[in-house]
């Protein structure tokens, strides 16, 4: 499952892109280079000796969801800033390799209202799989998950049962799992199931 991010290699682009370019939210026509991005990576593992608006400027520059809410609310960046900060680093250190597809269905979801990435490009998560892709658009923002916390384990394990029972690997591997693979989706669809019954207490 994914949701709310772009394909590894399109988000670490666009990360990257944008935050060696700030000030401009026109993604730049060349790869930074790899010192570029390491010169970026060294300041940001220091981001607790930085002025809060240096690092809201990075994020404002990488196009995070949320930023006027963490400006105005400094419990919430001291709680966001170090995902945001991780989140740049992972871009700009990402080395993206292509690798075959892989045998399992993936669903992909974005909030309705998530302006932060276009659904098309929420569309390329397809190519990962040789197994069913679904995109869901479901109401909420960039934070839907922590909002519609259930429904979005209910849309995954719908997705793990119909696996389970083979419905959605048709495509690929016309219904045969392997043992491991099995294994796999069963432990899946418990922790989805442990996750519902607390997100319900």
């Amino acid at each position: 499952m994914t949701s709310a991010v772009s394909p590894p290699h399109a988000y670490a682009k666009a990360v990257a892109k944008l935050y060696m370019n700030p000030g401009k939210r026109r993604l730049r026509s060349i790869q930074p280079s790899s010192q570029e991005m390491a010169n970026v990576a060294g300041v940001l593992r220091m981001w607790r000796m930085l002025p809060k608006e240096a690092v809201m400027k990075a994020f404002e520059a990488g196009n995070f969801a949320g930023v006027e809410e963490m400006k105005a609310n400094d419990r919430l960046f001291e709680r966001v800033a170090p995902l945001g900060v991780n989140d740049i680093l992972m871009a700009v250190q990402y080395d993206h390799r292509p690798r075959p597809p892989l045998p399992v269905p993936l669903l992909a979801l974005q909030g309705a209202q998530d302006a932060t990435m276009e659904p098309h490009i929420m569309r390329e998560w397809a190519g990962y799989t040789s197994a069913v892709f679904r995109y869901e658009s479901v109401p909420g923002d960039h934070y839907f998950v922590a909002h519609r916390a259930e429904d979005t384990a209910a849309n995954v394990a719908r997705v793990c049962l119909d696996a389970l029972e083979g419905k959605s690997l048709q495509p690929a591997l016309g219904g045969q799992l392997s043992d491991a693979l099995w294994a796999v989706l069963a432990a899946l669809c418990v922790l989805l199931a442990l996750l519902m019954a607390v997100v319900r207490n």
